[in-house]
This record gives structure tokens, C-alpha cells and sequence, in this order.
């Protein structure tokens, strides 16, 4: 499992509301992320959801971005693989080793576009609605933003009816 040290900490610390201030004053990366970037999840929103997801937040270690193709998957400590796929199975059909201590589920599609919050700021969005994935996830909407060079902000959206409701704040850094 990643070490504390490995996870990203320059935006550690911040309050919700800094949070969404640098996510305002953010900008969509371009170019996109590539690669692997090393994420943290950085506040929770409190709520049924936030309880089932929370237990993630220490076995998720970031995401895996193919810039080329628009895609990329989230990766995992390979400690859970064996809950992850019992759990949820159709969400780990696809996946597949990163190292020897962790592997790639839960593919995702990228695209620009603006936020689903606030319309006014452009964003680069982690779509989870790919056949692939569990039907849960597939209603989880990523938005990322650049705050500095290799600096990420992003905030975790669920899909409801009439509209998207924050799940979480996460970073990530390369």
C-alpha cells in the first residue's frame, strides 16, 4: 500500500472552501494529463455515499491517464483486489496489474468541457458512464482542474435527478 509520503501534499490541509476557490480560479490541463499521477483524497462529503466510498479513499492511489486515446483507469492497492472484485465484478472485469502493488480498474473517458456545477468553468471530465463499469459507478462524474504545473484539483460528482451533487475533493500530482 502506498505510504503517506508517497501521496500528494501540496494542497493537504485546505478547507472545503479553499478547495472550491482554486477549483474557480483553475484551468482545464492542456495538455491533458499523461501517465500515472499519484492522487489523495483530500475531504469527503458527509452522507450515505460519502460512508460507502470513504473506506476507498485509503486503497485508492490515483489514476492512469492515456492522453492519446481520452481514456485512462483509477488505480488501486492490490491488497483489495480480491474484495474489489467480489464486491463489485463488473467494475474488475477489465482490470489489470500497474506493479507489483497495485492495479488498474473503474476505465474512464476524458473530454473538456464545463463544469457541471458551474457551468463557467472549464473543466477536463472523468466520465465513469462506460459499459464496463458497475452501474454505481457509472453514475460518478470526475472534474479536473490544473491549479500550478503537474497540480490537479478534483472534485467527484454523482449524477442525480436534477442534477450532480459533490461527493469528494482529491488532488493529484505526478
Amino acid at each position: 500500500m502506498a505510504r503517506i509520503a508517497d501521496r500528494p501534499r501540496t494542497l493537504a490541509g485546505r478547507s472545503p472552501g479553499e478547495l472550491e476557490g482554486l477549483f474557480a480560479r483553475g484551468r482545464v490541463p492542456d495538455p491533458p494529463p499523461a501517465g500515472r499521477m499519484r492522487g489523495s483524497l483530500l475531504h469527503m462529503t458527509i452522507g450515505p455515499v460519502g460512508a460507502v466510498i470513504a473506506p476507498a479513499a485509503a486503497i485508492w492511489l490515483g489514476k492512469r491517464f492515456d492522453a492519446e486515446h481520452a481514456a485512462g483507469a483509477n488505480i488501486f492497492s492490490s491488497r483489495i483486489y480480491r474484495l474489489g472484485r467480489m464486491l463489485t465484478p463488473t467494475a474488475y472485469q477489465a482490470s489489470w496489474p500497474e506493479d507489483s502493488r497495485s492495479y488498474r480498474a473503474l476505465a474512464f473517458a476524458t473530454s473538456a468541457g464545463p463544469g457541471a456545477l458551474d457551468p463557467g468553468i472549464e473543466v477536463l471530465r472523468i466520465d465513469y458512464d462506460l459499459a464496463g463499469n458497475a452501474p454505481p459507478f457509472r453514475r460518478i462524474l470526475d472534474e479536473l482542474v490544473e491549479i500550478e504545473p503537474g497540480v490537479y484539483l478534483g472534485q467527484a460528482l454523482l449524477r442525480r435527478r436534477g442534477g450532480h451533487g459533490r461527493l469528494a475533493w482529491f488532488t493529484l500530482e505526478a
